[in-house]
Parts: C-alpha cells; structure tokens; sequence
C-alpha cells in the first residue's frame, strides 16, 4: 500500500511537472515578440564586446508579466572596484519628464486639467510676462516641445545653496517666446518644468510630494528620489554618494556626488534602482496598472499629440517621443545628466520594453547599442534637401545667443540613400523644416545666417587689432616718453579681452558641462564687466574723436584704436553681450 501511494505520489507530482515545462514557454512565447528571444545572451555578448568603453551598467527587459533579463555589469566605482549591483543608484535625467506627463494624465483624468486650455489659466496671474504671440500655449504645446520658448540652457548647479524653488527657478528664467505656439518643436527643459508647476498649482501639493503620493507608493518604488540634492529618500541619498561618474570614453574628469544638481528638477533629477525604474517601465506597459483609474487614460497616454509631417506618423505621445532610430511605433525617453546616460523604450503593441543607465556622461555605445538588440532598427530614405538649417533649439535673445550659430550646420541628402533614422522635411506657415526627434532643424537661406557670421568675422578683427594695437602701445609707453594717447589707446585694446575671457568661461559650462558649476546669479555678475566694457567703450571712442587732430603718435594708429573699438562695440551690441540681466 506504502508502495503504492508513493508511486501515485509520484506519478502527480511527475505529471504536473510536465505541465508547468509544458505551459510556461507557450505563456512566455505569447507575452514576448520575436527580439526577446535570446536576448539576455544577446546583451551579455554586446557587453562584452564593447567592456573596454564601459563604466558602469545596468539593464532590463520587461513585459507586462514582469522582467525577462536583468543585468549589472562594470563599476560603481572604478578606482575602488566597487562593483555595479542590484542596489546601485544611477540618475534618470531627461527620463523624469515621463512622469511629469503621467502626473498630467492623472489630473485630466479627474477632470482637473484640460490639455487644450490655455496654461495662464492654471498659473498665478502675470506670471508669463514675456510671451511674445496673442495665440495660447496648452499643455498639449508643453508635451509636443512647441510651445515656442528659447532655450534656457543652465540647467546644472554646482552647489545646494545655489538650488531655488521649482516656482523661483521659472521666474527668474523665464524665457522669451520666439516661435509661435503650436508650429516649431524645440525641445524645453523650461516648458516640461513649467507642467510639474501646473502639476503643484492643481493638485495643492509640491511636486515632489504628488509623484511621491501618486506615482512612487502606488507602484512600491521606494528605492527612488526626485529632489536634485535626494532629501526626499535618505536610503538613496547614502546609495548614490557611492556612485563615480565617467565621461563617455573614461578619460575626462570623475564626478562625485555633489559636485552638480538639476535646477529643474522634475525635469531631470530622478535616481533610482534599477528595479524601481523598471517598475515604472512595467506599469507603463500595463493599462490596468495602479498608475492610471481608468485604462482608457493609459490607451490616451500612448495616442499621438503631434505628428511627422502629413504621413501619420506620430512624434509626440503626450510627452513620451518616437524612437525616430526603431522600426514600428517605440516610444518613451532617452535622458543624460553630466554623469549619467538613461534609455527607457516601450513597444506597447508588443508589451515589452527595455531600460538602462550608465554612469558615463554623453554614453552612445550602450545607449543606442542595447535597444536595437531588442527592437528592429528603421531602414527608410531622407528628403530631398540641399542648404542650410539651423536647430531650433538654440538660443535666440540675450548675451547667450551665440550659442545659435553653433547649431548652424550644411545638408546635402541624397534621397535615394538609406538611412536609419526617420527625418521628414515640411513646410508650415512658410517655415521649411527637417523633422526629427524633438527638435526641429529650420530650413535657412543664405542672408538669414550672413549677418551672424559677418559679425563673428567682424569681432575676431577686433580681436586681433586689439592685440597688435596693444603691444604696440605698451612699447610705446615702456620704451618711449608717456603720453596720454598712448595710454588712451593701451586701455582701448587691452580690456577688449573682458569679453574673450567671460565668454571661454561660459563655454566651459555652456558646451563642456565641466565643473564647477556657476549659479544663475554668478552668471550674471560674469556679464556685468561687459555692460562696464561698453560704456567705456563709448567714452574712449568720444575721447579719442576729441583727440585725434592733436595726436601725439601716428593718425594712422588712432584711427586704428577708433575702429577697433567701434568694431568690439558693434559685436557687443549685436550679440546683446551687455544685456547681463537676460542670463
């Protein structure tokens, strides 16, 4: 009887086995497409491959049943051979903007939000005061990138003190409205933040406290902060000063925690685990998810706000952008802050999605490599174009504008070349521009960018007679008896490099990102000796007009001084470097 019992026992047990082998890989088959297969092998070979360029990484593939492949690889710290771990803390950047987005659906769905409605009627009055078009900006304009705002360009403080209040950081950088609303897509730090304000305004809760109430509870993310300086969860605040970041080929400067923090911060100062972004990714994918009351709001979360051209491709998906690089409908966001690169990509028809951060500034290997193991890479043409464009996201007024010429670039497109990423080329009142991504490239003739390059051209000869006129004068006051002309004309050229020095200053932030990091403030104390410069400009001008037919040394080198300050006058003017109040 012993025997027999146990045989029966082990016939049940053998044969539910059997049907759990069975029936598991017919489930999983039916919840992954095709790219899952493999793909954890996939990655470990990708990642090997390519070691030699890595730091740290984390990576995970997920459907709507839970994670398919979960992978760490590298260091959290080179230098100590700190290993990358399931409780590594890396930085979201651009990532965070999703759940801005996904705070806004909340609000609309309880009816307390209307993306169409003009977004002065969520906000203080007069607390936009320099839109410059009568037509009104939505939130839909906010998702799309096109309510028609400069860029704001400093996102990245170098201290906490420098730090300001999601509402005191809008105000004080409010930018220009230099495209009408609803026509050119330039993508907006400014504009996402100004949501999440909208965000505190309607719900009656600071922001953090919203994602942390609505977003972070709900889905059991508790290894996840959102504040720039991570007040807001201890755990991850001690976890992330364990991190080191890199520069994209491990040879530039390693940042340690501290060293920066986003301005703007529900547009890119989330952190996390791996696990909690993948939990974010996961409900996402899933339209019953805690996220959203009602799945109908998940199914609008992922329609289509803006389109590529007339061809029905969508580009925005209220907030969430199109991965102009993969074939089929992927969508969510890349992000990089000045230590870490993100991805997070969902195929909603299919149900699955990939995330991974590095903590390598301005990463691309793994980036860009990674997802295309997952998702089939776009095989299309490029419209036919020869000029021009100039990317819409630049700065347009102020001290900062020269940045604008820095996206000046020429196209030739062979329209019968195959290419892997998506552009479309249309023309809306009477503007021509290449779209892709999230910013457009504005189709430029000729004279629209001339007078910028002339006045670039125009400000090195200043330069560079400044320089010569210089050690000219000072030979002539250390070798010769003094004059006052001579020493009219040595101060003339050698304060011509206050703005030569501001602006390297600048740049090192501006395009390098490189630490330390000014504050808006200091920024603008930077461009304060330059509005000093003009007027003294303007009063050796008039000196040496007075002077010139009693001129002690040769007419011909006063004459030189004249134009060269005349010449530093014009480019100080035309490129608004005076106007430090702008910054």
């Amino acid at each position: 009887m012993k025997n027999y019992n146990l045989r029966k026992t082990m016939t049940l047990l053998l044969m539910t086995v059997m049907m759990i082998v069975f029936c598991m890989p017919v489930i999983s088959r039916a919840a992954e497409p095709d790219g899952s297969a493999d793909i954890g092998e996939r990655i470990e070979a990708f990642v090997e491959e390519n070691r030699e360029t890595m730091a740290g990484l984390m990576v995970s593939v997920t459907d709507r049943n839970g994670e398919i492949y979960a992978g760490y690889f590298g260091y959290a710290d080179m230098e100590n051979h700190i290993p990358v771990d399931d409780e590594t803390v890396m930085e979201w950047g651009s990532i965070s903007k999703i759940q801005i987005w996904v705070c806004v659906m909340q609000l609309k769905e309880k009816g307390l939000i209307d993306l169409d409605e003009d977004i002065r009627t969520y906000l203080p009055e007069g607390f936009l005061t320099r839109l410059k078009y009568d037509k009104s900006v939505t939130i839909t304009d906010l998702m799309n990138h096109k309510a028609g705002f400069d860029e704001v360009p400093f996102v990245w403080a170098g201290s906490k003190e420098q730090l300001k209040s999601l509402e005191d950081w809008l105000k004080c950088t409010e930018p220009v409205q230099v495209y009408e609303p609803g026509t050119i897509a330039s993508y907006s730090n400014w504009g996402a933040a100004l949501a999440a304000y909208i965000v505190e305004r309607v719900s009656g809760l600071p922001y953090e406290e919203y994602v942390r109430e609505n977003i972070f509870k709900p889905l059991g993310m508790e290894h996840t902060s959102i504040m720039p300086d991570a007040s807001d969860n201890e755990w991850v605040l001690n976890k992330r000063k364990e991190l080191k970041t890199y520069s994209n080929d491990l040879c530039g400067e390693v940042l340690s925690y501290g060293d920066y923090y986003c301005y703007c911060y529900p547009a890119g100062a989330c952190m996390s685990t791996m696990e909690d972004m993948q939990k974010f990714a996961r409900a996402l994918l899933d339209e019953n998810s805690a996220l959203f009351e009602n799945p109908e709001t998940h199914r609008e979360l992922f329609t289509p706000t803006d389109h590529y051209g007339d061809n029905g491709v969508g580009r925005s998906f209220h907030g969430l952008c199109y991965n102009v690089f993969m074939k089929g409908t992927v969508i969510g966001h890349l992000g990089e802050t000045v230590g870490c690169s993100t991805a997070l990509w969902l195929d909603i028809e299919n149900g699955i999605c990939i995330t991974l951060m590095t903590n390598q500034y301005d990463e691309s290997n793994f980036v860009n490599g990674l997802p295309e193991l997952l998702f089939e890479r776009y095989e299309g043409y490029l419209p036919e174009l020869k000029g021009i464009v100039q990317d819409a996201r630049a700065v347009s007024t102020g001290p900062l504008k020269l940045q604008r010429i820095l996206g000046i670039q020429s196209v030739t497109a062979d329209p019968a070349q195959v290419v892997h990423t998506m552009y479309t080329l249309s023309d809306e009142n009477g503007i021509s521009r290449l779209e892709a991504g999230q910013s457009d490239l504005i189709v430029r003739e000729t004279g629209e960018i001339l007078s910028d390059v002339i006045s670039i051209a125009v400000y090195i000869l200043s330069l560079l007679l400044s320089a010569i006129l210089f050690i000219i004068a000072v030979i002539k006051v250390l070798w010769h008896r003094r004059s006052r002309l001579a020493l009219w004309s040595m101060i003339s050229a050698g304060i011509q490099l206050i703005p030569v020095v501001v602006m390297y200053r600048v740049i090192v932030q501006l395009v390098f990102e490189q630490t330390p990091f000014l504050g808006i403030e200091t920024l603008r104390l930077l461009f304060v000796p330059i509005f000093a410069l003009l007027i003294a400009n303007i009063t050796l001008i008039t000196y040496g007009l007075k002077n010139l037919s009693q001129s002690g040394i040769s007419k011909a080198r006063s004459i030189m001084t004249l134009v060269t300050l005349a010449l530093s006058t014009y480019g100080i003017i035309y490129w608004e470097l005076f106007e430090f109040w702008r910054i």
